[in-house]
């Protein structure tokens, strides 16, 4: 067949961003005011706007982390104290019941207090807070803060210690075989270890949720003021993959998703509104 032969109907697909959960059901009220106005006649189906799904939805609560963390004179890791402060995504929503024990937020200490890492004497502590904003997950919910946490603090254990970054994950990882695999293969696709260049800096990072675990590599340069993210190397392994054509597309996806996040995208809110938003 001809391309001019063929016909692409594209049907819109919602983010799945967990809004149902919401506990407002915004959206349930405002399609059945717009029944009710035009008194039944016909089916309705509400779409928003990109504009205005980003200018009232819900967002990801911000999220104050402190950690001390202590190293002895071999270089391993002697203690660590982590606190967490946040809005919890739970309180108050539909599923607060069955995901919230003893009034616990687990989601947002998940890998903190479950790290694969041999970390010992390793104390966690939740404190919550209020705020007018409107917050529910997004994406992996508190992974998606306590990974950048982690990982950042080993780095900087790494450097104190005086060893290399991916080297100290494998000493942590000891008893993690498996997950320490896509470590090595991550290090070993990115030519970590070998020289980069000059102007250009190499960053590691691991992290394991939902039985999946992912080892990245970022190239970066700069230039001035000019950030530069110049290559993504991952490794992932999520046990049996059915289509693994789903799974590159899955990773490629979230690498452009993260890093929009710190590089580009932007919400500002001004007496209670979003006043403006960058995508």
């Amino acid at each position: 067949m001809k391309p001019q032969q063929v016909k692409i109907n594209t049907f819109l697909g919602g983010g799945s961003f967990g809004r149902r959960a919401s506990t407002t059901a915004d959206w349930t009220a405002e399609m059945a005011q717009v029944v009710k106005a035009i008194s039944g006649r016909a089916p309705v189906h509400v779409v928003w706007t990109r504009e205005d799904d980003i200018k009232g939805g819900f967002y990801l609560p911000m999220v104050l982390h402190h950690v001390k963390a202590g190293i002895g004179t071999d270089g391993q890791i002697a203690g660590w104290q982590h606190s967490v402060v946040s809005k919890s995504i739970f309180k108050g929503a539909a599923v607060e019941a069955m995901v919230m024990k003893g009034g616990v937020d687990n989601s947002m200490v998940e890998d903190v207090v479950d790290t694969p890492y041999g970390i010992g004497n390793l104390t966690v502590q939740i404190h919550y807070i209020e705020t007018p904003v409107s917050v529910l997950w997004f994406r992996s919910v508190g992974n998606t803060h306590t990974a950048y946490v982690m990982e950042t603090r080993l780095d900087e254990l790494a450097h104190h210690a005086g060893k290399d970054p991916v080297a100290y994950r494998l000493d942590l990882l000891s008893k993690q075989p498996r997950y320490a695999e896509a470590v090595k293969l991550a290090a070993d696709k990115s030519g970590w270890g070998r020289p980069i260049g000059s102007g250009r800096s190499r960053g590691f990072a691991f992290h394991h949720s939902f039985n999946t675990s992912v080892a990245m590599v970022a190239d970066v340069s700069l230039n001035a003021a000019n950030l530069q993210v110049e290559r993504i190397v991952a490794a992932v392994d999520c046990e049996v993959a059915i289509d693994p054509d789903v799974v590159a597309a899955q990773v490629e996806g979230a690498i452009g998703f993260a890093l929009a996040i710190p590089l580009r995208n932007q919400i500002t809110f001004k007496e209670g509104l979003v006043a403006k938003y960058l995508r």
